[in-house]
């Protein structure tokens, strides 16, 4: 019995304490509840407040920014040729930013400059012999303010998917600083791309595993918290077949498993 009575006061002592502590961090750092949602990192449009999408003609867009054509982003009901698909169009790096660049200020009516910071870009493409290119990207991007007598990130992002002629948008969030004060991406001195990643990728394992499932899988890369990860998906497994961690400054493999 003494020993009972024991094991519940220790219960009882660290429960206490783990509610000392959650006060003591919301009077410190104006953190609010550590499980508030607000503490929750979105990954794709759909997880934003407000959500908005267009209809893009992948086989003349990058055509268009660059000749400063107004008409670039279509009504969602507008029918969009299936020659997209049956081109397999597939976009580096630099072509997706200049795209989400634009429609960052199509929707936001501001430039995207240097008071927004990439928290996380996404890039994936199905297996193939020529990879040259990706068939999707994702960016999270957040600005830094001070509301409530609290930092937050207010967080916008954009994905572009130009198989299906589509681009969406997120925005109209805000998230507590310990989610979004990691993991910003610095673009101006990253020396490894999204290309570049891949290429090292398939130069340590990628390629070996492609062709022992005959290209039977998927690929992706996160640029996120300091590192490349390139992440090869098994078709039929839906598993991760290889997970590659590349040094974005260096190009050095990190870890592979």
């Amino acid at each position: 019995m003494k020993m009972t009575n024991k094991r519940t006061a220790q219960k009882i002592i660290i429960a206490v304490l783990f509610i000392l502590l959650c006060v003591l961090l919301k009077t410190a750092f104006g953190l609010g509840n550590i499980f508030d949602s607000e503490l929750y990192d979105p990954i794709t449009v759909f997880e934003f407040s407000y959500t908005g999408s267009y209809k893009i003609d992948a086989n003349t867009i990058l055509e268009s920014i660059d000749s400063e054509h107004s008409l670039v982003f279509l009504p969602e009901t507008t029918v969009i040729s299936n020659s997209n698909r049956n081109n397999e169009l597939a976009w580096t790096q630099l072509e997706y930013y200049k795209i989400a660049g634009v429609l960052f200020e199509f929707i936001w009516k501001e430039r995207l400059n240097k008071n927004w910071s990439i928290h996380r870009m996404s890039f994936d493409t199905k297996c193939k012999e020529n990879l040259n290119g990706f068939e999707h990207a994702t960016f999270v991007f957040n600005q830094l303010l001070f509301q409530d007598k609290k930092f937050r990130y207010n967080a916008r992002a954009v994905e572009i998917a130009p198989l299906d002629g589509d681009v969406l948008w997120g925005g109209g969030s805000t998230y507590l600083r310990p989610v979004f004060g990691k993991g910003q991406v610095d673009l101006d001195n990253i020396k490894i791309t999204a290309d570049d990643a891949l290429i090292i990728a398939e130069k340590n394992g990628g390629k070996t595993l492609r062709k022992s499932v005959q290209n039977r899988c998927t690929l992706a890369l996160f640029l996120e918290e300091g590192s490349w990860r390139v992440v090869y998906y098994d078709v039929d497994t839906r598993g991760a077949s290889l997970d590659i961690y590349i040094n974005p400054y260096t190009g050095k493999v990190i870890s592979s498993h």
